[in-house]
């Protein structure tokens, strides 16, 4: 089994809200974000 190909990186916490950024093999998302997401 591989670890898989992601990341999470925290920038920024306030307030217990947080901040961060998603990294996958296709780009970069900054969080908190709206992502649908079809199964």
């Amino acid at each position: 089994m591989t670890a898989p190909d992601f990341g999470f990186s925290l920038l920024d916490v306030c307030a217990g809200a947080r901040r961060g950024k998603i990294t996958t093999a296709h780009g970069t998302v900054d969080t908190p974000a709206f992502m649908p997401v079809g199964t």
